[in-house]
């Protein structure tokens, strides 16, 4: 599931909805023997709690937040040093987006 899912996270919601219907709830209700299909399914939430795994849109988060943490720490190869700036210094005037030391895409 964390194979390029900083890229696939960014997609739109139905899409990653898909995913993680069929890919993870499905693969969690099968290692646990828990109904799939009809009148008793069971809700994979629980059980992906049960296991203590992330879900899809967690999982992004999780990668997103450790990618920009390397960033900051200058452990990503040379070729992002010069991919994001903090908005704070691409504007002379104070925005919510500045204020909240947002990164910006160069």
């Amino acid at each position: 599931m964390k194979y390029a899912i900083i890229a696939r996270g960014n997609a739109y919601k139905t899409h990653l909805r898909k995913i993680h219907i069929k890919q993870f709830n499905h693969i969690i209700r099968i290692i646990l023997f828990a109904t799939l299909y009809g009148k008793n399914t069971h809700s994979a939430l629980p059980l992906i709690n049960l296991l203590n795994l992330l879900t899809v849109n967690n999982i992004y988060k999780f990668e997103s937040l450790k990618f920009i943490h390397k960033l900051f720490n200058k452990q990503l190869p040379s070729i992002f040093d010069d991919y994001f700036q903090i908005a704070k210094s691409k504007h002379i005037y104070n925005t919510r987006y500045a204020s909240n030391n947002n990164l910006y895409k160069l």
